[in-house]
């Protein structure tokens, strides 16, 4: 199985769970799907280490965007952070 075939199986996987209608997640699904806590994804956010995502600008008075973690960029990060054994 290739590595785009492997983000695909992962991508039905996590849409199976039935977490979103849409294509996004937020940090605390985003935690939940791949088993760590919500602050992990945060830290991870803020080191620039972590899961690509999507900063959607709020208005008004809360200033801070909104991070959106797309499906696709979590199961692309799960595939390329398996470590396989022999």
């Amino acid at each position: 199985m290739n590595i785009e075939e492997e983000i695909e199986k992962y991508e039905k996987e996590i849409k199976a769970l039935g977490l979103t209608k849409g294509l996004n997640l937020n940090s605390k699904q985003t935690a939940q799907v791949i088993g760590v806590a919500t602050s992990t994804i945060e830290k991870w956010r803020v080191e620039g280490t972590g899961i690509e995502y999507v900063a959607v600008p709020c208005f008004g008075k809360k200033k801070m965007a909104r991070c959106l973690y797309p499906i696709r960029n979590i199961a692309k990060w799960m595939v390329l952070n398996q470590i396989k054994t022999a």
